[in-house]
């Protein structure tokens, strides 16, 4: 009842007898079924599978019927109520599993009866009578759809239908160039009749953002057809959510002499360099994302730490340490994820500035009462400032209105430009601010003013020199602010920027 075949080559053709596959097992008799190579075309008898088990196997409980295809040319079509490959009618307590690793195979006939596990990684292959992975009517058993290296460049999977839990392992497209990613399940209404064949995946690389902003840059392989349905990316980290979407007008950039790539930035906070982004692609208006990945920026920094093809310079190499003290220095401070600090293992030092270096801070640091005197008639007063670390740094100034026009508050740059932005807060409140600061830009001077009223010069590292000179040597707010300055220093070394 139990027995062994291997094709390796050759034309084989098969009829199966009553209540047995064309090729395998007879009557409530099971097999293990290899095909390496050659044209096999076989047909179950009555109840009988093309390749696999015959009629009923419940007499055979905890006996396994194993088919494996790993080439050939293969056309297989089974008898009344049992599949092309796999299983014969009732084929119902034996533990069954079909494995397509490659092959021109093309099966007919209804698979009312399939097998329990139906993994295909590979092959050409046409099931115009479905793939079916149910053991019984009421019986559900499982169908993966997976490619490999080796099988990627030729497969392509058509089904009439598949009846079973179905799980994409990994990403596949269909000729109209919609994308079914890799999920826990998928839609069998959807994947029918579509001609399936291997995607190599929506992303295609990932780099750190080292302009000015933390974060990290996910470079996305887009097919037109689906970004004429309009493609959302959405990120996710430390409970904060945010989203990129791209369509026919998009524009692409080269990474890496590679071509057509779309560039998502999920930006962080410092103290979140060693927390998981995960980003999802959604196309159109499918239910789910169609491909999922976890990034950390720390897992880019150990790449260009690493540095093995000896490509990175000195330069980014110091940014790149001096960028990760600053995030375990802001971890330190906002007591975030302090069991992973983003420095760990890389044993740079955080060393202090000394006075020539505070003193040579660009920016004086605002003074209330000297504020107070030039805005003494204005109707307005100075309240407070604060440099804003989130996930782009801000440099804000508060006031207090007293009836003057507040909108004539102004931050301007080297260049004259007002690049200020006001707000008003509430009744009695406002600010200005200038944001996006990039981090070789920290030493940059600002000129607030109100009207014509000149208050002073003053720079993102004005909140640093202000910490150093008046905060007493407090931890860990010290270092932090000291992990700044250094990775300024390091950011405008490596940009050639001078303040």
């Amino acid at each position: 009842h139990i027995g062994t075949v291997v094709i390796n080559g050759g034309s084989v053709t098969a009829q199966g007898g009553y209540h047995a596959a064309g090729i395998g097992g007879g009557t409530q008799g099971l097999a293990t079924v290899t095909v390496n190579g050659g044209v096999v075309n076989t047909t179950g008898g009555d109840s009988g599978a093309g390749i696999g088990a015959g009629y009923n196997n419940a007499y055979l409980p905890n006996k396994a019927l194993n088919v494996t295809i790993n080439g050939g040319i293969i056309t297989a079509t089974g008898g009344s109520g049992a599949s092309a490959i796999g299983c014969g009618d009732r084929t119902d307590y034996g533990s069954c599993s079909v494995s397509i690793n490659g092959g021109q195979i093309t099966c007919g006939d209804r698979t009312d009866y399939g097998s329990c596990s139906v993994s295909i990684n590979g092959g050409q292959i046409t099931a115009n009578g479905g793939v079916s992975s149910k053991c019984t009517d009421s019986g559900q058993g499982l169908i993966i759809l997976n490619w490999t290296d080796d099988s990627k460049a030729s497969m392509s999977l058509t089904s009439d239908s598949y009846s079973g839990a179905v799980t994409i392992s990994k990403t596949f497209r269909d000729e109209n160039g919609n994308i079914y990613g890799a999920t826990d399940s998928a839609d069998n209404s959807v994947l029918a009749g579509k001609i399936l064949t291997p995607c190599e995946g929506i992303f295609a690389g990932y780099s750190l953002s080292l302009g000015g902003d933390i974060g990290v840059n996910f470079y996305l392989d887009l097919p037109d057809e689906a970004l004429a349905q309009g493609m959302r990316i959405d990120f996710a980290w430390n409970g904060k959510t945010d989203s990129v979407t791209f369509d026919s007008n998009s524009a692409a950039e080269t990474r890496e002499g590679v071509a057509g790539l779309y560039k998502a930035t999920c930006n962080v906070c410092a103290a979140e360099m060693n927390d998981a982004v995960t980003a999802c692609v959604t196309v159109g208006e499918s239910a789910g994302p169609v491909e999922t990945v976890s990034r950390k920026v720390r897992d880019y920094a150990d790449y260009i730490l690493a540095n093995k093809d000896g490509k990175y310079s000195d330069k980014l190499i110091t940014l790149v340490k001096s960028m990760l003290n600053y995030g375990a220095n802001a971890q330190t401070q906002f007591e975030h994820n302090t069991d992973a600090l983003a420095n760990a293992g890389v044993g740079y030092p955080l060393n202090s500035l000394n006075d020539n270096e505070i003193n040579g801070i660009a920016g004086a640091v605002p003074e209330k009462d000297s504020m107070h005197a030039l805005l003494a008639d204005k109707g307005i007063a100075y309240h407070a400032y604060s440099l804003i670390l989130n996930t782009k740094t801000t440099l804000r100034f508060y006031f207090q209105k007293d009836g003057a026009d507040y909108t004539q508050l102004a931050l301007l740059n080297s260049a004259g430009a007002n690049v200020g932005t006001v707000q008003d807060q509430d009744t009695d409140d406002c600010y200005i601010e200038v944001g996006d600061i990039s981090a070789f830009e920290l030493g940059d001077c600002y000129e607030l003013k109100f009207g014509d009223t000149t208050l002073g010069s003053f720079s993102a590292l004005s909140y640093v020199k202000d910490v150093l000179q008046n905060n007493n040597g407090a931890q860990p707010i010290t270092d932090t602010v000291t992990a700044l300055y250094r990775y300024h220093e390091a950011a405008a070394a490596y940009f050639n920027h001078i303040a």
